[in-house]
């Protein structure tokens, strides 16, 4: 058994953060803000956010970007621990390389468009049954067991995550910073199929199970089932928005707002279950930095125990019995 390094051990690992929100919401900006980024797109558009004028600051903390989004599928999802700019895995393995346990050039991997990863993954699953998914006459074949693949699909989805993405944190102490997008549940999907006409219907309702939380119908953005469990996953399962508001003088301005832990937002109609261990509540992020007001409520939290763990103990103030029952 080997012994454990007291020094080693107290450093600090990797913050793991799961950014939410609709497009426009300030997400890809958010995760730039962490520093010597190493960018894994699956977006469609790539990162065009970030050449926008007004948003070109954020390219300093870019060191490396990695787009995916247009190689085929089985080179995306290709396993492979060789560092690459041409799979998912290789991206994680050439994170690991240049990550603070390696060359120290890079602090932060982003992977950027988690909704996409989903899609792409469930794609292949379907092409290797013979199926083109976006054809509804294929996804009706009698033959077609789509549960099973949605099984696959959120076992996949689970082992990459758990297995390969997160641990970077606590093994290479690299930050891990994931952005996906967020839907509408259905009433089904958050109370259980309710009625039920058809046999496949009603076999469907048999297997329907209702949500723990019934109060919001708003979550990531990912095919199958494994999007109920991220919640439990990272360090913090941030919501992001971006609200129209009217200044006093009349003004219409966007404003960003990270959604921290749980609360109701009447702008979304909906309980926000948002998360995070560091003690954030709703921040107003316009012009904001996220990784610095994380920063600073960990150096706050760690200040405030740092100064009770100093203060002398006072002395009892307890009244003890005698050994006759008397007081004293």
């Amino acid at each position: 058994m080997p012994f454990v390094n007291k020094e080693e051990f107290l450093k600090p690992n990797g913050l793991t953060i799961w950014l939410n929100g609709a497009a426009g919401s300030g997400k890809t900006l958010q995760a730039m803000t962490f520093p010597k980024v190493l960018l894994v797109s699956l977006d469609p558009t790539g990162i065009d956010v970030l050449r926008q004028p007004e948003n070109q600051r954020y390219i300093d903390n870019l060191v490396m970007h990695v787009s995916l989004n247009g190689l085929p599928l089985n080179k995306v999802f290709q396993f492979t621990e060789t560092p690459s700019e041409e799979s998912i895995y290789g991206a994680l393995a050439l994170a690991r390389k240049l990550g603070p346990k390696g060359e120290k050039k890079v602090e932060t991997i982003v992977i950027d468009g988690f909704s996409y990863l989903g899609s792409l993954k469930w794609t292949q699953i379907c092409e290797s049954k013979g199926v083109v998914w976006t054809e509804k006459q294929g996804m009706d074949r009698k033959d077609s067991d789509q549960r099973s693949w949605y099984d696959a699909l959120g076992s996949y989805l689970d082992h990459f995550v758990l297995q390969n993405l997160l641990p970077l944190a606590t093994r290479d102490r690299l930050n891990v910073i994931v952005t996906c997008h967020v839907q509408r549940e259905s009433k089904n999907t958050i109370e259980g199929i309710q009625l039920a006409r058809t046999p496949t219907a009603i076999e469907q309702q048999a297997q329907s199970k209702r949500q723990v939380n019934l109060d919001s119908d708003l979550s990531p953005q990912v095919l199958g089932s494994f999007r109920q469990r991220i919640a439990g996953l990272p360090s913090a399962m941030i919501y992001l928005e971006d609200r129209l508001e009217r200044t006093e003088e009349g003004k219409e301005i966007i404003q960003y707002y990270a959604y921290c832990r749980r609360t109701r937002s009447e702008s979304l109609d909906t309980t926000i279950l948002a998360k995070n261990r560091f003690g954030l509540g709703t921040l107003r992020l316009t012009n904001g930095n996220l990784y610095k007001t994380i920063l600073a409520k960990i150096a706050n939290t760690n200040a405030a125990s740092a100064n009770t763990d100093s203060k002398p103990k006072q002395p009892s103030t307890d009244v003890q019995p005698t050994a006759k029952g008397a007081t004293k």
